[in-house]
């Protein structure tokens, strides 16, 4: 059985990560952002629905989240 969640909350809960990976990688080219949104997506469609998990998610696929000197 798949669990759909509303639309609003999985904006909710993605915005959330990207932004905090973000913010840890210290990214604000708005294509960067953009391109980490797609995937966070991504992994949520396929059942990371917690910013833990999607965060987890994205230092898999991109890198670990460290600021750029």
């Amino acid at each position: 059985m798949t669990v759909r969640i509303p639309t609003f909350e999985k904006l909710a809960i993605t915005k959330q990560a990207v932004d905090q990976y973000c913010r840890d990688c210290g990214i604000d080219d708005e294509h960067e952002r953009e391109f980490v949104a797609q995937l966070a997506s991504s992994l949520f469609d396929i059942g990371e629905t917690s910013v833990e998990k999607l965060l987890a998610g994205l230092q898999y696929s991109i890198g670990p989240a460290r600021r750029q000197a």
